[in-house]
């Protein structure tokens, strides 16, 4: 779903770059179509619909008239109102693009996959500029998503970076320990800084059950292999399997999965997690979600399997596209939960509060800037043994980079990545850099 919603607002900044590249001519009407037009990009389509629209009896078989009405219109909420009126523009110029893209444009608003997508075909045989080219595949694009019954992809994905903190160990040497009222020395498990290599392979499977239901399957297996550290390289494979279901402005999400993790080539950890979501959107630039989640957390080993717990968690979020392209989203989150202990955890059970923020802006129709920062609080139950105290953590994190699409199937993405938790257990404080970059074919 997310992806499609960021299709959405691909396609609008696409649209826009045809606009700018396509200004209105003024007429020598006393309308002043130019003013309308700024206006429609603008985000006030409604008001010049309605100027438009008083006026559809005297100025009717007019084509920047009739382009401008079905434009309005389109922007409006109103694709059938707009493919009357960019049709009499189209009977009457033909050639007209900008009216042919918008009228391909009303016939994806309204469903009409099969005649949209047969308009944008004809409108790339016509060589039209490359801003036109690229809005089109991606609504070929989104088209083939919403008709295909059945759809299956692969993808295959390889990086390399620098990680500060390999194994997520304190850089502290000496503790004091209040329960023996002495200092001791740390010889193992201190942070290691280190390169490393990734690569991932995945499937992803979609298949529709009605218009409003879609059931979803995925599989994937990864391996972070780092250069000169020995004991840290990490193997996950797992697969999610998980179902949406769409009425009216309402989405509903359930989705379960199971995930295996070796550490140096042995079994470590599995993880299985179980959530809900419900998500609304409000209009075209306001959505809200709340959601639900239920992770099993198990240890394979029996020297680590006091660390089992079973984590739930509920929170709720909103997501808000501003200015009047809508190419800038802001999301804002929160969360709270219970980390219960399975057998006994030397901290006990835990408590979470969690805030986060993220944003995207799309700076070029390929290129997209996006960044985040969270903030967690947690609090454990029991009293260290060692330290005499009840843990009390604060981490926070944060992340930024580009998503790059040089071409339909790949994907790059440079990414600076920061966490960094406190706790009054010297042990578990700990800071983290990791800088790398992905390449991501989909096939």
């Amino acid at each position: 779903m997310l992806r499609i919603l960021l299709n959405k607002k691909m396609l609008r900044s696409h649209y826009l770059a045809v606009m700018l590249a396509s200004p209105i001519v003024v007429s020598a009407q006393a309308l002043d179509y130019q003013a309308l037009n700024k206006l429609i990009i603008s985000g006030s389509a409604q008001a010049a619909y309605e100027q438009l629209l008083g006026l559809e009896d005297e100025l009717s078989g007019d084509v920047q008239f009739d382009y401008l009405l079905g434009l309005a219109a389109l922007e409006s909420g109103n694709p059938q109102a707009a493919s009357f009126a960019l049709e009499r523009a189209l009977t009457v110029d033909p050639n007209f693009i900008p009216a042919r893209f918008a009228m391909a444009r009303a016939l994806y608003a309204s469903g009409t996959y099969d005649l949209a997508k047969a308009e944008f075909e004809a409108i790339k045989q016509v060589d039209p500029p490359a801003n036109v080219r690229s809005a089109i595949d991606e609504y070929l694009e989104a088209i083939e998503v919403r008709t295909a019954s059945t759809r299956i992809s692969y993808y295959l994905e390889g990086g390399v970076g620098y990680d500060s903190n390999t194994n997520g160990g304190t850089d502290r040497t000496n503790v004091f320990l209040p329960s023996i009222n002495g200092t001791i020395t740390l010889t193992d498990g201190t942070a290691e800084q280190d390169f490393y290599a990734t690569a991932r392979l995945g499937a992803d499977l979609r298949h529709k059950l009605s218009e409003q239901t879609l059931f979803r399957m995925s599989a994937s297996g990864g391996h972070r292999e780092y250069l000169s550290t020995d004991g840290q390289e990490l193997t996950d494979y797992g697969a999610g399997v998980g179902m949406d279901y769409t009425v009216g402005d309402d989405a509903f999400s359930f989705d379960t999965s199971l995930r295996r993790t070796e550490l140096d080539f042995a079994d470590y950890q599995t993880l299985f997690g179980v959530s809900v979501a419900w998500q609304r959107s409000w209009d075209t630039t306001l959505r809200s979600a709340v959601f639900v989640q239920h992770n099993r957390n198990r240890y394979i080993q029996d020297t680590d399997s006091g660390n089992d717990s079973n984590l739930s968690v509920i929170g709720a979020g909103v997501s808000k596209a501003l200015g009047p392209d809508s190419t800038t989203v802001v999301s804002v989150s929160a969360y709270g939960g219970v980390d219960q202990e399975r057998s006994t955890r030397v901290d006990g059970n835990r408590t979470l509060f969690g805030l986060s923020v993220s944003g995207q802006k799309l700076l070029m129709p390929r290129l997209q800037l996006f960044g985040s920062a969270s903030l967690q609080l947690s609090d454990y139950s029991r009293t260290n043994a060692l330290f005499l105290r009840e843990r009390d953590d604060t981490e926070v994190s944060a992340s930024i980079g580009v998503r790059w699409q040089p071409q339909a199937n790949w994907l790059i993405t440079p990414q600076l990545s920061y966490r960094r938790n406190d706790s009054n257990i010297p042990l578990n404080e700990y800071d983290r850099l990791d800088a790398g970059v992905r390449a991501k074919w989909q096939f």
